[in-house]
C-alpha cells in the first residue's frame, strides 16, 4: 500500500517524467537530455539502484526495470523529471527547476494538450487512428 500512496503523491512528477521521456517540449529538450545523462551516471553508481542493491544488500524484487530501491521510481522516468530530486539523504542530485518553473512547465503542457486536442477536432481526426 505504501508504494501506491507514493505513486499517487508523486503523480505529477511521474507524469512529467513520462512526458519528458517520450514527448519533450522543444525548448526543454536539451536541458532534459543533459539532466538525464548526468543523473543516470550518478544513479548507476548508487548502492540503491536496483541492480546494485541486489548485489550489495540482497535486495529482492520481481521488477525487471532499473529503479531506485529507496523510492521505487523507475530510473528512466525519475531522471527525466526536472522537478524530481534524489530520495537519498542528502540527495545525490537535486531538482533543476523551481516550484514556479514546474508550475509554468505544467501549464505549457496543458496548453499544448488543449491545442493538440483542438487540432484533432478541427481536422476531424481521432487520436490513435
Amino acid at each position: 500500500m505504501g508504494l501506491l500512496k507514493d505513486i499517487w503523491k508523486n503523480r505529477s512528477l511521474i507524469e512529467e517524467g513520462l512526458r519528458n521521456k517520450f514527448f519533450p517540449p522543444k525548448d526543454l529538450k536539451q536541458l532534459i537530455d543533459d539532466t538525464v545523462i548526468e543523473r543516470k551516471s550518478i544513479c548507476y553508481q548508487c548502492p540503491f539502484m536496483s541492480e546494485n542493491a541486489k548485489k550489495l544488500f540482497n535486495y529482492k524484487t520481481q521488477r525487471f526495470d532499473k529503479h531506485c530501491s529507496k523510492c521505487g521510481c523507475n530510473l528512466e522516468l525519475k531522471t527525466s523529471s526536472l522537478n524530481s530530486s534524489c530520495p537519498d539523504n542528502p540527495p545525490r542530485w537535486e531538482s533543476v527547476v523551481s516550484d514556479d518553473d514546474f508550475s509554468n512547465i505544467k501549464q505549457t503542457i496543458q496548453d499544448y494538450e488543449q491545442g493538440s486536442s483542438k487540432e484533432h477536432q478541427d481536422t476531424g481526426t481521432i487520436e490513435g487512428s
